[in-house]
This record gives structure tokens, C-alpha cells and sequence, in this order.
């Protein structure tokens, strides 16, 4: 996961998951549904953000490392 494309695909996944959680509390009232669905786009959320670390810890194991503009976009 080194492509420009694909981390802005992920931190654009991860950013879209936050449109379910705030639509569930614009009404003032959070129903044992909403938890629920927050709890999932939680689960979601943590799952991206371990993919980000899993792939930079890979990457930066590689021959070539990590540059310091990567480090910066991760």
C-alpha cells in the first residue's frame, strides 16, 4: 500500500464511515439501533487505521525504507 492512490482511497473509506455516526445523532436521540451501528463504524474505523499501520511497518522494513514525504502522507 505504497500508492498515492490507494492510501487516499483508505483515508477516504475512513473519513466516509463518520457520515453514518453523525446522521445517527442529528436527531438528539440515540436508539439501541444507533449504538449499535456506531459500534460497527467504530469497529470499522480501527480496522483502516491498523491497515495504515500494518502496511507502514511493512513498507518500512522493505530494502528501501520509508522516505520522510511518506512518513508525512501516512
Amino acid at each position: 500500500i505504497s500508492g498515492i492512490g490507494v492510501r487516499a482511497a483508505v483515508y477516504i473509506q475512513n473519513f466516509l464511515s463518520f457520515v453514518p455516526a453523525i446522521a445517527a445523532l442529528t436527531d438528539g436521540k440515540v436508539t439501541f439501533t444507533e449504538l449499535e451501528s456506531l459500534e460497527a463504524q467504530s469497529t470499522a474505523i480501527l480496522n483502516t487505521a491498523l491497515a495504515i499501520l500494518i502496511s507502514t511497518v511493512v513498507q518500512a522494513h522493505r530494502e528501501n525504507g520509508i522516505e520522510n514525504i511518506m512518513l508525512q502522507l501516512y
